[in-house]
């Protein structure tokens, strides 16, 4: 083999020796880097970390509950605000109240999302006085924040709070102080300051601290349900949308508002997320206001004409059905639609009477709909006497024996006899089905004499 043409080329001081390729190492902690074409060392990156190692804990131990003062402050600032946001409370520089005023003044603290939340409340434990330190960041002069030695004081005080929500520096370390917000998230002339600020919502994206404060805050939730900066905030972007809306309580508050109702009924999106989401619709539902005013708009009524699914969940709730009692094509696509019919299943006998009676008039289409198509098995009972029975995705049909009823027959919609559904007087030929279906349970009383009635017990899954 001819080797004539083998050169070997010299790139730079401590690339090669020997002829052999080798690593570099960074300028300040000998880091070992190897080159691409190295074989991989696994001493080289034992020995990385190990030195890594040393200098974590010397920076640890300048940073404990105990160091001194000397020794947090001769750390660089950006490494000192870095560190406290992800030490936290943890981190001797949280206990240091020096150095907390001194990151915040610096403006590289205000770009670091996670120290900035500990600045201010490190502050405030460490029971330092809040309206100077405020006035100072703030650049203001203004003397009231003499007066103001804590955050309750702060946050009661509208001049303050002006000053505060005007000024980016304030209003940064304002909203990231978990102390402060939740504060400020229990008096209304606060909440009304916070909410004409457009910064706050920007806030409200990304901080989830910020979120749970918010979101669990009855004060605050009360102020944003009919606030419309609020409500443009959550409309304008549907993910935001969703996941304000996990938050239960808060979304059980929303729904209370008469304007977030109108708003929930233009978005199509919107509102087909909560009707498709079991524990929204009921939140929804729950609520005889937003219900009524909801399920009886004729938006809404229109979209579920046009696909009946949309109320499955709603049909759950007492309400849904007190809403579509009467109307006449709503109640016929349900009586065409199993898993509607299903739905009112399970809620048995709280469904409004009215409700109950009129959906009876579309006995043939629960018949072909439902039992022809859907049925997974069939029993027939034969009673003589009182029967109250339960169930749950379960529908009963009666019919009697005898030509004719040889006592009074009562039906009722519930197992405690309050909804009449039906009353069959002595003597009536009853020879045919009662035309009678219950969902979930039902109550038949039979006044005086022996009538034999059946009882087909329809299971449909």
């Amino acid at each position: 083999m001819d080797f004539s043409y083998f050169i070997v080329v010299i790139q730079g001081p401590n690339k090669y020796k020997g002829g052999c390729l080798m690593a570099t190492f960074t300028d300040n902690y000998n880091l070992k880097k190897p080159e691409e074409s190295d074989f991989f060392d696994i001493e080289d990156m034992n020995g990385n970390s190990d030195i890594i190692d040393t200098v974590l804990m010397d920076f640890e131990e300048r940073l404990s509950d105990n160091a001194s003062k000397e020794a947090i402050e001769s750390i660089d600032k950006s490494v000192a605000i870095h560190r406290l946001g992800i030490m936290g409370e943890k981190s001797g520089i949280y206990r240091n109240i020096d150095m907390l005023k001194n990151l915040s003044e610096i403006e590289h603290t205000y770009y670091d999302f996670y120290g900035l939340m500990h600045i201010l409340d490190g502050i405030i434990e460490l029971e330092e006085h809040v309206g100077s330190f405020l006035k100072k960041v703030s650049s203001s002069g203004d003397t009231s924040f003499d007066t103001l030695s804590t955050i309750d004081n702060v946050v009661s005080n509208a001049q303050a709070m002006n000053i505060i929500i005007s000024n980016d520096k304030t209003k940064k370390l304002f909203y990231s102080s978990r102390i402060a917000m939740e504060k400020a998230s229990e008096i209304s002339s606060a909440v009304t300051k916070i909410l004409s600020d457009s910064y706050f919502f920007e806030r409200l994206k990304e901080d989830e601290r910020l979120m749970d404060i918010v979101y669990n805050s009855n004060v605050m939730a009360n102020s944003m349900c009919s606030n419309n900066d609020f409500l443009n905030y959550i409309f304008d972007d549907f993910e935001i949308f969703r996941n304000v809306i996990t938050y239960y309580d808060f979304f059980e508050k929303l729904v209370s508002s008469a304007t977030f109702i109108q708003r929930l009924i233009t978005n199509t999106d919107y509102y087909k997320y909560i009707l498709n989401n079991n524990v929204l619709t009921k939140y929804l539902c729950q609520n005889q206001t937003a219900c009524n005013s909801f399920l009886g708009n004729t938006t809404i009524v229109n979209a579920v004409k046009e696909n009946i699914s949309l109320i499955i969940n709603a049909l759950k709730y007492e309400n849904t059905t007190t809403v579509f009692k009467n109307n006449t094509e709503v109640l016929e696509f349900i009586s065409k639609s199993p898993a509607c019919l299903m739905s009112l299943c399970e809620l048995g006998g709280d469904i409004n009477i009215d409700f109950y009676k009129n959906i009876q008039n579309y006995y043939k289409n629960i018949q072909e709909y439902l039992l022809n198509s859907r049925m997974q098995s069939y029993t027939s009972y034969a009673y003589s006497r009182n029967v109250t029975i339960k169930g749950r995705g379960i529908y009963y049909i009666f019919k009697v024996y005898s030509t004719e009823a040889q006592c009074k027959i009562d039906v009722y919609a519930d197992a405690n006899k309050t909804k009449l559904l039906k009353s069959i007087p002595k003597g009536t030929a009853v020879s045919t089905n009662f035309n009678i279906v219950c969902f979930g349970e039902f109550a038949v009383y039979l006044n005086g004499g022996e009538t034999t009635y059946e009882c087909n017990k329809y299971v449909v899954i």
